[in-house]
């Protein structure tokens, strides 16, 4: 490993993010692990290093700064932990016994979805009042980024299954292959050569953690042998990293051959770079995310929805709100309009409105009364009248002729992604939280944020097959998370959650109906007629409690 390498794995192991231009500047130091010392030193509070501090320590290593001073000291620590390195890695055990990592505390502490936080509020807008007095000669500037172009000759047979697969591992390897940080990584039929370090890229098949000792099995295209992963024993936070990875997740695995068995150092997800810089919109407008409308239940509600329509308009609330409605320029709902027929026994009894058309259509009445300079995406969810296999394909137009009519709709897949204003956004229905939340200890419904942070992780938004999530094995994995996105947008299971992930800002959107009798038998308190509206900007998250704003 280079001196280059060692430095940038020294920084990203504290969780700071490296700009383009100090990076440049970092290549061109004769000792940049120093550089890395010194920053972590001297600035052990800040997330980024950018290029001034880079010429200015490059200044102080060449003005007679000791270097054994710096490499014979341990580096300072900030008293606010780093979310990401492996320094703040250590394991916390709950009353539960299940296992709790100081980044999962600090993901929740960033998290909006707790109980707690989530007691309704009015409002919450954090958008000034300078930055609402108008949008100047404003134009939308909306393009499709992602729209699952889906197989219509597709059989569901094994090659289709063996292509889908093998479609996942290269587009995630190359994810990996893209890393400065993994040296020397060897294909499974090429490692009995190897008695050196090396690093694994495999997909997990199998996952045994238990006392004594914890093993993985895992697959690569290369060969028809699985190849067997070994914890040491005494590595109790790779332990429990492992206890918190998917099936069918593909890792790449870090460590030294014994005996025909691969001895792990390290193991890594695919994950968002730290290097990821936000795009950001150049004017101060607005998008709100919204799923989970279920128009056509006995449990819609639809007066939060006309209030959503009048905040639109620019009619709801005081001079403030009212101004953050009128910049409000986007709307995105992440599936389950409707509340759909047939989808569960004993539905018909809880419907309003049983024809799926006249649920549309109903919908169609809601969208129709929001201005027409309002861009708007709609992508189904497992209650639409599309395929339940994800990715599903987007509504047809057939089904939903209003809203096919109007010229400010976008009818999209599941998953898709969009650019607003230069900003990516990834939409997702996240049918599969529940599947990942049983594979992950501790996870929660009222942390959503937490399990969409997983998703993002490993780079997919379904990762495990054979689960309750239905998945379609297409030639092409659509559920691979390879375009990084600026916001995540959820939904599926009715709590509002916001947080942040590498600087990835997540919002899993609440609902637009009350709890129904399927939710009260698991306990799970949905949190109705709230919006979470974000700055494209500023990257500030505004939120209406449509339940409790007086019309």
């Amino acid at each position: 490993m280079t001196e280059l390498q060692i430095a940038i794995k020294k920084l990203v192991g504290h969780g700071v993010i490296i700009k383009t231009d100090a990076y440049n500047l970092l290549k061109q130091a004769s000792d940049p692990v120093l550089i890395a010392e010194l920053f972590l030193s001297e600035y052990s509070s800040k997330e980024y290093l950018t290029r001034d501090e880079v010429e200015l320590l490059l200044k102080k290593s060449k003005s007679g700064v000791s270097e054994k001073k710096y490499r014979a000291t341990p580096v300072t620590k900030s008293k606010v932990p780093r979310r990401r390195g492996k320094v703040i890695n250590r394991v916390s055990r709950k009353v539960d016994g299940s296992v709790e990592s100081i980044d999962d505390r600090i993901d929740k502490a960033n998290s909006k979805s707790t109980r707690k936080e989530r007691e309704p509020q009015y409002s919450i807008i954090h958008t000034s009042f300078e930055e609402l007095k108008g949008l100047t000669n404003y134009e939308p500037q909306f393009s499709v980024t992602r729209d699952p172009d889906l197989n219509s000759g597709y059989k569901g047979g094994i090659d289709d299954l063996v292509g889908y697969f093998q479609d996942r591992f290269t587009k995630l390897e190359r994810i990996f292959r893209s890393r400065m940080d993994l040296q020397n990584i060897t294909k499974i039929r090429d490692i009995k050569r190897k008695d050196s370090p090396i690093s694994v890229i495999g997909m997990v098949t199998e996952k045994v953690v238990r006392q004594g000792r914890s093993r993985l099995t895992i697959e690569d295209p290369s060969s028809d042998e699985d190849l067997l992963v070994l914890l040491p024993r005494d590595n109790q936070e790779l332990t429990e990293r492992v206890l918190r990875l998917m099936d069918d997740t593909v890792i790449c695995v870090e460590g030294k051959m014994f005996k025909g068995n691969l001895i792990a150092h390290d193991i890594h997800l695919p994950e968002i770079p730290m290097l990821h810089e936000k795009r950001r919109a150049d004017i101060p407008v607005h998008v709100a995310f919204l799923s989970d409308i279920h128009v056509g239940s006995k449990e819609f509600l639809s007066k939060p929805m006309d209030k959503f329509i009048k905040f639109l308009n620019g009619k709801l609330g005081g001079s403030k709100m009212r101004a953050l409605g009128e910049h409000t320029k986007y709307v995105m709902f992440g599936g389950d309009v409707v509340d759909g027929v047939g989808i569960y026994p004993g539905q018909y009894n809880d419907l309003e409105l049983q024809s799926i058309g006249d649920q549309y259509a109903e919908f169609a009445r809601f969208v129709g009364q929001i201005p027409e300079d309002v861009q708007i995406v709609v992508i189904p969810g497992n209650h639409d009248m599309v395929r339940s296999a994800e990715p599903q394909p987007r509504i047809e137009a057939v089904h939903v002729p209003d809203l096919a009519a109007m010229e400010n709709v976008r009818l999209l897949g599941n998953p898709s992604q969009v650019s607003l204003h230069g900003v990516e956004v990834l939409l997702y229905h996240c049918t599969s939280m529940p599947d990942i939340m049983n594979h992950i200890p501790g996870a929660s419904n009222n942390n959503p944020v937490e399990i969409m942070t997983h998703m993002l992780k490993a780079r997919h938004l379904a990762p495990i097959w054979g689960a309750k999530t239905p998945i379609a094995a297409e030639p092409k994995d659509h559920l691979v998370i390879d375009s990084i996105p600026d916001i995540f947008h959820g939904g599926h299971i009715h709590i509002n959650g916001e947080g942040y992930h590498r600087g990835v800002q997540i919002v899993n959107s609440g609902t637009m109906q009350s709890q129904t009798s399927f939710q009260k038998s698991l306990n799970i308190e949905p949190t109705p007629g709230q919006v979470t509206i974000t700055n494209l900007k500023t990257f500030e998250m505004n939120k209406l409690d449509l339940m409790r704003i007086q019309s």
